[in-house]
């Protein structure tokens, strides 16, 4: 039988969790934060559901934060002259103030709050991938170029970790497994500049999917959010090829024979060596989706654009390597004759 203490510990959690999605469902992105903070201080397991609300909370707070500086630093650079360019400076200094202080408050929570306590592995590798999101969205911000590159290695570790978590307990189809997997990818191809192992990376996860059989067998919610994914990761694969073969294209010439491979010469036995290194950082469940071969597609808002950490990432290529990318990145800006 279960202790009045427990009884009322789960009666708070529920009805926290209510009013986190009330708030979700009334566009109050701040309530809903700190609802699920609080959520998180029970210091108990969380089920299924207050995961997803607790997931979906720490994004929109994220995301409304980043939008907000993003949009305000885009204005600043197009209108840079004048008074108002001043105080906008100051304002994009105190957006950026704010969202510091709210991945280093949410970082905190996971910490000591959500992993302590913690032994589902789903839940486990979630709180990780969790982890090296905050340090990634850290590291993006201005105002801490001088510890960009411990930051960004300090995600790499936390997806690593995910990672090999998310490959021994969880199955291939599982929702978090499949957001490590694109997010892993995303990073070797946005920070560590190695597109072919960003594309192979996803391949491998789609084709794990296709060989079995528990797509089919997921609740409904987690096999929407699977579903979701997998279309997110077949979109921005196709982009991906899609860049690679205007590369090829601008390098070698229309028609030409040149491989994905060998516009990008890596290997993965080159993986242990290729280091980061900056220089400055439902009653009847729908049939299980056909995994068609991905066509070129624009990639969700929820990931930074390709080739934004290119240009101060040292990956130790060859001269000609690095030649090559050199008149590869000027054709594209137009300045190739």
């Amino acid at each position: 039988m279960a202790s009045p203490e427990l009884g009322k510990a789960l009666a708070l959690r529920k009805g926290l969790v209510s009013v986190a999605r009330m708030a979700e469902k009334v566009d109050r992105t701040s309530d809903m934060f700190e609802t699920v903070i609080m959520v998180a201080e029970v210091h108990e397991e969380l089920d299924t559901e207050e995961i997803r609300v607790l997931s979906r909370a720490f994004q929109r707070m994220f995301y409304e934060k980043s939008d907000a500086l993003w949009t305000t630093s885009k204005t600043v650079q197009e209108d840079g002259s004048g008074n108002q360019a001043t105080y906008l400076v100051l304002y994009s200094g105190v957006l950026e103030d704010d969202m510091e202080t709210t991945l280093r408050y949410a970082l905190s929570i996971i910490q000591s709050h959500l992993l302590p306590f913690s032994r589902l592995p789903q839940n486990v590798v979630l709180y990780i991938k969790m982890v090296g999101d905050i340090n990634w969205h850290l590291a993006k911000l201005k105002k801490l170029e001088d510890t960009k590159k411990q930051l960004i290695q300090d995600a790499w570790t936390a997806y690593e970790s995910a990672d090999k978590e998310a490959l021994e307990n969880l199955s291939p189809a599982h929702p978090i497994r499949l957001a490590v997997s694109f997010t892993k990818a995303c990073f070797y191809h946005d920070v560590k500049n190695w597109p072919e192992r960003a594309c192979t990376l996803v391949e491998e996860a789609l084709e794990k999917v296709a060989a079995g059989s528990e797509l089919a067998s997921l609740d409904q919610e987690s096999y929407k959010e699977s579903t979701e994914i997998i279309g997110w990761m077949e979109e921005k694969h196709g982009s991906w090829i899609s860049e690679a073969n205007r590369f090829a294209c601008l390098f070698h010439g229309e028609g030409s024979s040149s491989t994905f491979a060998e516009f990008y010469p890596k290997t993965f036995a080159e993986e242990e060596e290729h280091k980061i290194s900056f220089k400055t950082p439902y009653s009847a469940r729908p049939p299980s989706p056909v995994l068609k071969r991905p066509v070129p597609a624009g990639p969700p808002d929820n990931f930074i654009s390709p080739g934004d950490w290119g240009s101060q990432v040292d990956e130790h290529l060859s001269e000609n390597q690095i030649r090559s990318r050199k008149k590869a990145a000027q054709a594209m800006k137009g300045r190739l004759g």
